[in-house]
């Protein structure tokens, strides 16, 4: 018999704060670029995790989802929960953290593809602000060009 597949996207809160900055511009540079996003002390973010798993359902491990949760949670939220992203990216070998959305998203999902559980993430979303979300879809095997000439 064949299981059904099922979808289903959890919701993590990680409230952090983060500094707009880059390692390779000079300090009229980086406030050019980032304004008042690289204050000195940076600013904070309740970000959503939003993050979608696909499985098999199966009535003899109706728990899966939960220790799939659990995963998530101690491999990217806990790290980051009330810290400064600059911080624990630089810490875990990311040597111009600039953490925009985008870097962030791209961060959690090679931390998440490091691990068994990869084979269970379907897509995920970054939510920054009421404006502001970041996508990340594990199934893409699509290659994005560099438009920069």
């Amino acid at each position: 018999m064949v299981k059904p597949l099922i979808y289903k996207t959890v919701t993590f809160d990680i409230p952090c704060h983060h500094r707009l900055i880059s390692n390779t511009l000079s300090h009229n540079e980086n406030l050019e670029v980032f304004s008042k996003c690289m204050g000195q002390h940076g600013h904070g973010h309740n970000y959503k995790l939003k993050v979608t798993f696909r499985y098999a359902y199966d009535q003899e491990d109706p728990f899966l989802i939960n220790k799939l949760k659990d995963q998530v949670f101690e491999i990217v939220v806990k790290p980051c929960i009330y810290q400064s992203l600059n911080e624990v990216f630089a810490h875990r070998g990311i040597s111009n953290p600039i953490t925009t959305g985008e870097q962030i998203v791209h961060v959690f999902a090679n931390w998440l593809k490091e691990e068994p559980i990869i084979n269970f993430l379907h897509q995920m979303e970054l939510v920054e602000t009421r404006k502001n979300s970041f996508f990340y879809n594990f199934d893409s095997h699509h290659h994005i060009l560099n438009t920069r000439n």
